[in-house]
């Protein structure tokens, strides 16, 4: 019995260990990007982008909770989870796009990096997240490992933001 508990300790030891190990050779940031064709001008797309209340409009995860304007682009919310939230919008004019970044209490967790190129009547919209793991190893993995779920989930945001300003 004794021989039996002995060997699990250890299994779990080296389990722990390689995951640690693994974690050393994993980025700490995880990428996501989706580009679209928006029938709709680039000034149009760049107009709804840059108002800081059509926010909740491209952040799903945003239903039902209400941004607080501190002004000069700060927004900060209490999330689902109770914790205090902020994102800082920046716009730039001359490159026709917006940069949101995310924070959780003082901790930044992700950047959001909106592009419109102008192609005639249309607009190409492009959307790269970069998203902060941080150093924990468990949640570096399980970052890596629901990549593509996320990608998916990020182009049926992009697919509903197209939706909304075609309409």
């Amino acid at each position: 019995m004794f021989q039996h508990t002995k060997g699990v300790i250890k299994a779990l030891i080296i389990a722990v260990i390689a995951i640690f190990g693994l974690s050393f050779f994993m980025p700490s940031q995880i990428v996501l990007q989706q580009e679209l064709v928006v029938n709709v001008s680039q000034d149009d797309v760049f107009t709804f982008l840059e108002d800081g209340n059509n926010i909740k409009s491209y952040f799903p995860n945003l239903e039902g909770i209400t941004l607080e304007d501190k002004g000069d682009g700060d927004y900060i919310f209490i999330g689902h989870d109770d914790a205090l939230y902020r994102l800082e919008l920046k716009v730039s004019d001359k490159a026709k796009g917006v940069e949101l970044t995310y924070y959780k209490e003082d901790d930044k967790k992700g950047v959001f990096v909106f592009t419109t190129v102008k192609s005639e009547d249309q607009t190409m919209l492009s959307q790269t997240q970069f998203w902060n793991l941080g150093y924990n190893p468990i949640t570096k993995l399980l970052g890596h490992q629901t990549k593509d779920e996320s990608e998916d989930r990020l182009l049926d945001e992009m697919i509903k933001l197209k939706e909304m300003l075609e309409k």
